[in-house]
């Protein structure tokens, strides 16, 4: 990159890479080293740049590695940009925004620029400083900034609405999303296909599958009217389901995003005209394309379409990524073919894709609710060697499978490895109480009960599945006492609590204390 100014262009130069992999410059001996507020004073963040930090802001060249790393080590702005002070350039600038974290360097440095006459702010810059404010939630911020936008004469552009839409709508913040989309309209501004598809995300978001539809047929006919205003002529590329005259083309990304709107709709038919659309429009299908359409088709029950899919698939050589083999794996699990989800497991490694949590606990999973107990101990210690962690679900599956397998002592030894770490949920106590005790292993019931208690994590959920263990190995007395024991532990018995005893007690033919209860 060329530095105009000579200082520049001499800062520039004097930063020089040592032999250790240090980034220095030349400084003088009597600079002042000190620590000021936290951050290492100018002169000694000048004198050392470390590697680590040049590397991260590399991709960008020039002078733009030393800035971002001066503004990280200093904290005072004055100083941290005083070599480049009057010669940033709106590139510069805009990097210099996009790269911070924290909302309040942004806003300091933000507001720095505008101090300095010379540094003309535009609208992609408010951009990016709204987006920063937007992921840390300062709504009042945001608004301010808007105000200031006003003030300054600077227009929004579809950009601007496109961020705003779309950290409000993450931030939780919905009905302003709305109210952002509203204005944007009422400005007469036909939102790009970025922001199109911010829309049509949030929507998704919500469950509003109906709504995102019909959001996109609105916007692929005003698109199409605009570029027909344009071009002088009409369009032809995709039509959105239902929509009638002229169409409006589209990217990879917005058929990707329309294809899995249809299929999380359950409208199968429009996801697969939607395709077939793409393809006739020469756009080539991506990863993303035919993980979504191999979902769809899988989860509405069509494995042969899901087969057809990976022959096209490999026809149009796309290749297939982990997520591909994890949707596979998944589907075919689902649908009792668990041999030809072990097979695109192997596949899958045979390819170099490396297998993910996701994969494994699928597959493990999968394997333990079918009493899998070799396959699933394989995959148990490929997951240990790797250090991934094993999900509570999974976990409460796998005992099971050891109690199913006759395997009682491998399905403590199997409790206790979560017990001992310390991370298991009241939930997943519960589930594990209910596994021995609806096996009649009272011993392991109780054992796992009072595994929780000292753990102070009893609930109403524990006693409840521990009454009903004690029912089904006919210890009455036994399930009495402990719920007369729940105040004891400040808590009070649920409805379930109440009708499971009661039930108990009235198929035992105690119908006396069964009527105390109803009392």
């Amino acid at each position: 990159m060329w530095c105009r100014p000579t200082v520049r262009q001499k800062w520039c130069n004097d930063v020089k890479e040592t032999q250790n992999g240090v980034f220095r410059k030349p400084v003088d001996r009597t600079e002042n080293k000190k620590k000021v507020g936290g951050h290492l004073s100018s002169g000694n963040a000048m004198e050392k740049v470390q590697t680590k930090g040049s590397k991260k802001w590399a991709r960008y060249g020039g002078c733009i590695p030393v800035m971002l790393e001066a503004l990280e080590t200093v904290s005072n702005l004055d100083e941290a940009l005083k070599p480049w002070e009057k010669s940033l350039t709106k590139k510069e600038r805009t990097i210099i925004l996009k790269e911070q974290v924290e909302w309040q360097r942004a806003m300091e440095i933000f507001e720095w620029f505008k101090r300095r006459g010379c540094h003309e702010l535009n609208v992609i810059h408010y951009n990016i400083v709204l987006r920063i404010l937007g992921k840390s939630q300062r709504w009042d911020e945001i608004e301010r900034l808007w105000g200031e936008m006003r003030e300054r004469r600077i227009e929004p552009i579809n950009s601007t609405y496109g961020t705003l839409i779309d950290v409000y709508s993450k931030g939780g913040r919905r009905e302003q999303a709305m109210e952002w989309l509203k204005l944007m309209n009422e400005r007469g501004m036909v939102p790009d296909e970025v922001t199109m598809g911010i829309v049509v995300q949030m929507f998704k978001m919500a469950g509003e599958f109906k709504k995102a539809e019909e959001f996109l047929k609105k916007w692929s006919l005003c698109k199409c009217q605009v570029e027909e205003r344009v071009n002088g002529g009409p369009r032809s590329g995709i039509r959105v389901n239902g929509s009638s005259g002229s169409s409006v083309c589209l990217s990879s990304h917005t058929y990707n995003n329309l294809i899995d709107t249809y299929g999380k709709a359950g409208q199968v038919k429009e996801a697969y005209e939607t395709f077939h659309q793409m393809l006739r429009e020469g756009i080539l299908p991506t990863t993303v394309t035919f993980n979504t359409m191999i979902h769809m088709c899988g989860n509405n029950g069509r494995m042969e379409e899901v087969a057809s899919l990976m022959r096209k698939m490999e026809g149009l050589q796309c290749h297939p990524d982990t997520r591909t083999y994890n949707i596979l794996i998944s589907l075919h699990a689902k649908h009792d073919n668990i041999e030809m989800a072990a097979t695109y497991y192997k596949i899958m490694k045979d390819a170099s894709l490396e297998p993910d949590a996701v994969t494994y606990r699928t597959l493990l999973y999968a394997f333990s609710i079918r009493n899998m107990v070799s396959e699933a101990e394989k995959l148990i210690l490929e997951m240990d060697k790797k250090d991934l962690q094993i999900d509570e679900f999974t976990q409460s599956a796998l005992t099971r499978m050891y109690l199913e397998a006759g395997m009682v002592e491998m399905s403590w030894s199997w409790f206790q490895r979560f017990h001992l770490a310390g991370k298991m949920s009241s939930e997943c106590y519960s589930a594990n109480i209910d596994a021995y005790g609806e096996r009649g292993h009272i011993s392991e019931a109780e054992r796992a009960f009072n595994c929780c208690s000292e753990g102070k994590r009893l609930t109403v959920l524990e006693f409840n599945v521990m009454i009903k263990a004690y029912g089904i190995s006919k210890k009455y007395n036994e399930a009495c006492y402990l719920f007369d024991s729940m105040e004891k532990h400040g808590l009070s018995p649920d409805k379930c609590s109440y009708s499971s005893l009661i039930q108990m007690l009235a198929g035992a033919d105690l119908p006396l204390k069964a009527s105390i209860l109803c009392e």
